[in-house]
């Protein structure tokens, strides 16, 4: 999945994620690798919640 949301990175907004993704990034919010928490997980969060990427129910 790591790798899965990497490649999210590079894609241009809107970015639009399954249930599978979005579970991923909550379960790792707290990631103590600061390369998943801040660069993967915060970013992909930030551009969600900023290009409407998530639906109302996720």
């Amino acid at each position: 999945m790591e790798n899965e949301l990497k490649k999210l990175l590079s894609m241009p907004d809107p970015l639009q994620f399954n249930q599978h993704q979005c579970e991923w990034l909550l379960d790792h919010i707290s990631d103590p690798n600061a390369e998943i928490r801040d660069n993967l997980v915060y970013s992909l969060l930030a551009r969600g919640f900023l290009t409407e990427g998530f639906t109302t129910a996720q």
